[in-house]
């Protein structure tokens, strides 16, 4: 991990500690601290020209729309511990499998794919990402998650998107 280019998520209880004081710590530190566009869960309501999307991702993106199905983007890296957990304990989960069949699912490893991972602004990890077939971001999560709330927002995007 490179703190001066890498970014990491803070998960902190707001009755304890303010944001102020975390970001002042992280300044003492020599660093930059910024906040993530969007807290975790909020699509960035970003349009994404499928034209523009680099691959591997525009693959997934293609067969997606080619399927009428939403394209489900894992960014993870291999040092990350809490991608091996979120790939084991909540993707691995029965009740999220049960889901993803409704998705176009790529794994994006941002040490060896470095273009989507930047045209994603993705800047914590693991992030999870849903685009719908045209090209929209509807759901960011930066973070952990919980395999049954996970699954539930799925469902969710993915029965809207059959409307």
């Amino acid at each position: 991990m490179d703190l001066g280019r890498d970014a990491f998520t803070i998960t902190y209880d707001p009755d304890r500690v303010d944001v102020e004081a975390i970001m002042c710590r992280i300044r003492s530190l020599g660093y930059k601290p910024e906040k993530a566009a969007g807290a975790a869960g909020e699509a960035r309501a970003a349009a994404y020209n499928l034209d523009d999307v680099p691959a591997p991702v525009s693959d997934a993106l293609s067969r997606a729309r080619a399927s009428n199905r939403l394209t489900l983007i894992e960014f993870y890296a291999a040092w990350c511990d809490p991608c091996k957990v979120l790939e084991t304990t909540v993707l691995g989960d029965p009740r999220v499998q049960d889901v993803l069949g409704e998705y176009v699912f790529i794994k994006v490893n941002t040490d060896k794919q470095v273009e989507p991972s930047d045209y994603f602004h993705v800047v914590g990890l693991p992030t999870l990402v849903v685009i719908d077939a045209a090209g929209t971001e509807v759901y960011r999560l930066e973070g952990m998650v919980e395999a049954e709330e996970l699954a539930r927002r799925l469902s969710q995007f993915a029965a809207s998107s059959h409307r």
